[in-house]
């Protein structure tokens, strides 16, 4: 992936998030998931072992 869409992707995945683009949520969605294949074939139990997305998330 470019880096150019690599941080499209980053902003827009923190702003659907509510996190900021450097956040540790975002930065360890990154490093599960670093292409954007990975991330769109990504299991809801994977997702929800990222804390931020699934654990640890409290509103």
């Amino acid at each position: 992936m470019s880096p150019n869409k690599r941080e499209e992707l980053k902003q827009l995945i923190s702003e659907s998030l509510r996190e900021r683009p450097d956040s540790y949520t975002i930065q360890s969605l990154f490093e599960h998931f670093p292409t954007i294949p990975e991330l769109m074939d990504a299991s809801e139990p994977l997702l929800m072992n990222i804390k931020g997305i699934g654990w640890g998330n409290v509103n």
